[in-house]
């Protein structure tokens, strides 16, 4: 009950009619379904059963490639994977579906595009307690799935480094800013680099919203 991530594969048989939802067989295209996930945390594995059953009504079910849950302070994040415009009783279906289980719902129309389905939903966020630090994401990029973890990483990472005022970090691969931020904090600047570009744009946005200025990335 650690994983506050989790991506959920759904597959339509067309020769039986029948909606898979689940995890890849290893070595396999084949699915296997679930019920309930035990390394996830709580809130996200008791979705899944209402989730199976609420894609298998939807017009779209045949065009969904995949379903991510997020657990964050923000709250409760689906982000459904489609590959056909989303046909509008189906987005009710999906408002409802939202309002009953406290959801914030996302789609990806392709690998580059995220868009909320209720524009007033708060935007996705974590938190780094020990370091009061608040950090943005976009459903479907990666944050670290543990985030009690995530903490002493973070944590481990400033006993060992012990920045000094005067000194410069280069943080390669440094997504939306984990460490980057905690890091600034400490030291004279840190640069960032990252091979995504949304992620860079999104570690801009969060020294800019902790009001760190000595950053780059």
């Amino acid at each position: 009950q650690y994983r506050r991530t989790a991506r959920l594969s759904v597959m339509f048989e067309r020769k039986q009619k029948q909606l898979m939802f689940g995890f890849r067989q290893k070595h396999s295209k084949s699915l296997v379904e679930i019920e309930t996930c035990p390394v996830l945390v709580p809130a996200l594995s008791v979705l899944i059963v209402p989730l199976r059953s609420l894609i298998a009504s939807l017009k779209i079910k045949r065009d969904i490639g995949h379903i991510e849950l997020f657990a964050v302070e923000s709250g409760h994040i689906c982000l459904l994977r489609i590959m056909k415009p989303l046909h509008e009783k189906d987005s009710d279906k999906l408002a409802e579906f939202a309002q009953q289980y406290n959801l914030s719902i996302y789609l990806q129309t392709d690998p580059d595009t995220v868009v909320k389905l209720d524009n007033e939903t708060a935007d996705s966020h974590y938190r780094l307690p020990s370091q009061d630090l608040t950090l943005q994401f976009t459903p479907g990029n990666f944050i670290q799935v543990n985030p009690e973890v995530n903490e002493a990483m973070v944590k481990q990472a400033l006993n060992w480094l012990e920045l000094g005022k005067d000194e410069r970090v280069l943080d390669l691969f440094c997504g939306g800013g984990n460490f980057s931020l905690a890091m600034a904090q400490q030291c004279a600047s840190v640069t960032g680099v990252e091979g995504v570009d949304e992620m860079v744009r999104q570690a801009q946005a969060n020294a800019k919203a902790n009001d760190l200025d000595n950053c780059q990335f």
